[in-house]
């Protein structure tokens, strides 16, 4: 055991002491460096910073670390993609410090040429991934790699591939984009000159250059275009004819002038004098066979200059045009003639007017066949008729058939407007419609027409009805009337004798002679011979029997009042007191609907509401009664006879106690504060009805602070429910107030209660307010009366003083406006 415990205790003692001597060697590193880093590095070289590159405080150094940094982050990603000299197979796997040294000085070269066979100088150009060839493999690094880091040393890969990169001032090409750029597609890189046989670039391909080569073009060299090797032509648009004055334009200050040369010419074309201009397509303008004859500078005249000439026809023969304003709705001052007339000719036949899209009416059928004139008439060509209908729905609202289907009834044509497409298939086609799908047809034989084939009549032959002819010697059937006497042809009226009207279709129905379609409670036929339009059946009159009121089945003739012999003239029991007029107050139901307060002069209210109509009336003959109260109240014992017989002056019809006060009656009403006080304390001494006076200063003198200067007639200005506020109106006494005047108290003027006329003169009140203001501040004050040469009515403020004239002064001493 105590072995064991003796070699524990020697292990700990070694551990600790190799420990210790570790920690005193790493220590004793980092205590001292072995030199200054370089001038790239300086950042670092303090004893803090040691691990930025150092792994946990030992020498060892880490790649990542390096690479890590971000003036390295170019070599990292070249490294990534297996790019450039360090991504080489002398170079890849190695650690950075086998080639950059460090603690050799701030002024040491941390590139490391050294390290590399041959140096700088001796460097294999084709381990950066670019074999240096030509003149490129005799000329100086430093001649290509130009650009230093923040130690001032050179920097190796910041150069572009692109010959442009570093020749872009030498290239006589002027060329601007990367792309072209690429001197390598038509130079080597031993010689500029001559450039190589065989050139990667297409003057036809739009990448390489704007124009490409056709025709003639094909064997121009390139110099005769680009002269000085000039490729990037300062022209805007290099496809321009004009560049490098290979083609002077005849057309400057022209129209033809601003449009690309090949609107007319081609290289394709043998000569510049043969042109191809589509005019329909580039100017939407169809030239038309006469146009096409004239010369192109016979239209844009070099007076034009660069403006478009007017594509109106009128504007060069407006004089050829004799329609004068008829047309002026398709253009002012003149009609635009291509609305009608062709382009160009070769005549002026109007063959190109669009009758659907500019008049909504489409021409069909025989409308399309027709000629203008035959629809618009007119003697000259400024003569065409104008139509304001809609030819799609009023056919006759056309000349031709204006009064189509006239006959003796009906000289302006027998159907409307309406009609006419419900028995034709189209506007303009005469072809009938058949079948159900004749609506006049349905309309006058179907369930619901004017004349419906049922019972029968639907076996009868057309023809036995349908006996007339039209002009073409074909059975006309316009010309019978939808009746069932048909002009004699059928069926006679013997029973009526025309009472009824000529409408048999009103009540009966069509192949049968039963009443079924009469309604008592429709309109009679207009030409009925009746008293009246129409009589509706009404409550018992709904129970009666059509031979109650018709015993003799003359309809016509039925009396059609309640008071009539033959009805309720016998039942009158008022005796003819009451009039013929029996519906005012009973219904058909028997109920009475008669109200006395609108159909009697005598109105009903209070006592009178509950009061039996036997009452008063103790006849049901009801009339003649009195209609004033003494006719049925006679005066009572209480009033001695003093009051007469006027009782509504003073009593209503709720109670006989209920006694109206005479004031309401009189010529002066009691209102506000009046009518709370009690009649003792104007009426005195126990005479109530007496005349007490009608002016209040009889009984409120003691109240006039006025002292009777304003008359006794105090309702000028104040009313019964309160003496104040007052309503007194200034300018009743020729006064009215101005500014401040307008809102101040009346007892700031009327003092005392002094309120009779005054001077509106300002001095007259404020004659002190002058004295106040001197004799200190202005001494000539207390005898200035003439206030309103500084002062106005809206203030005192604004006052220049020593004489001095204000710009506020009112210039007018009275108060008064």
């Amino acid at each position: 055991m105590r072995a064991f415990v003796g070699r524990a205790l020697a292990l700990v003692a070694l551990v600790a002491l190799f420990g210790l001597r570790d920690r005193s060697t790493a220590d004793e590193f980092f205590g001292s460096s072995p030199g200054p880093l370089t001038a790239s590095h300086a950042a670092f070289d303090a004893k803090d910073k040691c691990n930025e590159c150092h792994i946990s405080d030992s020498k060892e150094l880490a790649n990542d670390k390096c690479l890590s940094c971000h003036d390295h982050e170019k070599v990292k990603t070249r490294i990534a993609n297996g790019r450039g000299f360090h991504a080489s197979s002398l170079v890849k796997g190695k650690k950075c410090e086998a080639c950059h040294h460090e603690h050799k000085g701030r002024s040491y070269d941390l590139l490391g040429w050294p390290s590399l066979k041959g140096g700088e100088k001796g460097f294999d150009h084709e381990l950066a991934g670019w074999p240096l060839k030509g003149k490129h493999a005799t000329t100086e690094c430093g001649d290509c790699h130009k650009t230093k880091d923040k130690q001032g040393l050179k920097t190796f890969m910041t150069n572009d591939r692109l010959c442009g990169s570093c020749h872009a001032k030498e290239q006589p090409h002027k060329f601007v984009r990367k792309d072209m750029l690429a001197c390598e597609r038509c130079h080597g890189e031993s010689v500029w000159k001559p450039a190589k046989q065989v050139l990667q670039f297409n003057h036809d391909d739009r990448k390489d250059a704007s124009m490409p080569l056709l025709g003639s073009h094909k064997d121009t060299a390139c110099l005769k275009c680009h002269p000085k090797n000039l490729f990037k032509l300062p022209n805007p648009k290099p496809d321009l004819c004009g560049n490098s004055g290979c083609h002077k334009s005849p057309h400057d200050g022209h129209l033809f002038g601003t449009r690309s040369c090949e609107w007319c010419h081609s290289p394709t074309f043998k000569t510049l004098k043969q042109q191809n201009f589509d005019h329909s397509e580039r100017t939407r303008f169809d030239l038309g066979v006469a146009h096409r004859k004239i010369k192109c500078y016979d239209c844009h005249t070099k007076a034009l200059g660069e403006a478009r000439p007017s594509r109106a026809c009128e504007q060069c023969h407006a004089k050829d045009s004799h329609h004068g304003e008829r047309f002026s709705e398709f253009g002012t001052p003149a009609p635009k003639c291509e609305t009608c007339h062709p382009s160009g000719g070769p005549k002026w036949v109007p063959n190109n007017f669009n009758h659907a899209t500019r008049t909504r009416f489409e021409l069909k059928f025989k409308h399309a066949e027709l000629a203008c004139r035959s629809c618009h008439r007119g003697k000259s060509p400024s003569d065409f008729e104008r139509f304001t209908f809609d030819p799609t729905k009023e056919c006759m609202g056309c000349h031709a058939h204006a009064k189509v289907h006239k006959d003796d009834e009906h000289p302006n044509g027998k159907y409307k407007n309406s009609q006419c497409l419900q028995c034709h298939m189209h506007a303009g086609d005469p072809t009938m419609r058949t079948g159900k799908d004749n609506r006049i047809v349905g309309d006058a034989h179907g369930p619901n027409g004017t004349f419906p084939l049922i019972k029968k009549h639907k076996d009868v032959p057309c023809a036995n009805c349908h006996t007339g002819r039209d002009s073409r010697g074909k059975t006309s059937f316009s010309g019978l009337k939808p009746d069932c006497n048909a002009a004699g042809q059928c069926h006679e009226d013997s029973l009526h004798r025309a009472t009824l009207g000529d409408r048999c279709l009103t009540c009966h129905v069509a192949g049968t002679w039963d009443a079924l379609k009469f309604d008592h409670d429709k309109p009679f036929p207009k030409d009925a011979k009746g008293k009246v339009e129409s009589f509706p059946l009404k409550g018992e009159h709904k129970k009666n029997k059509c031979e109650s009121c018709h015993p003799e089945r003359k309809f016509a003739e039925a009396p059609t009042t309640c008071a009539s012999s033959g009805c309720h003239k016998e039942d009158d029991a008022h005796k003819g007191r009451l009039g013929d007029k029996c519906q005012q107050c009973h219904v058909e139901t028997g109920d009475n609907i008669f109200n006395h307060n609108t159909m009697a002069a005598f109105k009903l209210d209070g006592k009178h509401l509950t009061v039996r109509c036997a009452d008063c009336h103790p006849s049901v003959t009801f009339k003649p009664r009195p209609a004033d109260c003494f006719g049925c109240h006679p005066e009572p014992a209480v009033h001695k006879g003093q009051y007469g017989t006027g009782c509504a002056q003073c009593h209503t019809t709720r109670t006989w106690e209920d006694v109206k006060p005479l004031h309401d009656v009189g010529d002066f009403s009691l209102k506000g504060m009046h009518d709370n006080l009690s009649c003792e304390r104007c009426h005195r001494d126990n005479r109530p009805l007496a005349g007490a006076g009608n002016l209040c200063i009889n009984c409120h003198r003691q109240d006039d602070i006025h002292n009777n200067s304003l008359s006794p007639r105090c309702g000028e200005c104040h009313t019964q429910w309160s003496f104040a506020p007052a309503k007194f109106d200034h300018t009743r006494v020729g006064c009215n107030l101005t500014g401040l005047h307008r809102t101040i108290a009346c007892f700031d003027c009327h003092r005392n209660g002094n309120f009779a006329g005054l001077s509106p003169m300002c001095v007259s009140c404020h004659r002190d307010d002058a004295k106040r203001a001197g004799p200190e501040k202005e001494p000539t004050h207390p005898t200035a009366v003439a206030c309103a040469n500084c002062h106005n009515p809206n203030s005192w403020l604004g006052a220049l003083g020593n004489g001095m004239a204000s710009p506020a002064a009112f210039g007018r001493e009275s108060v008064c406006r």
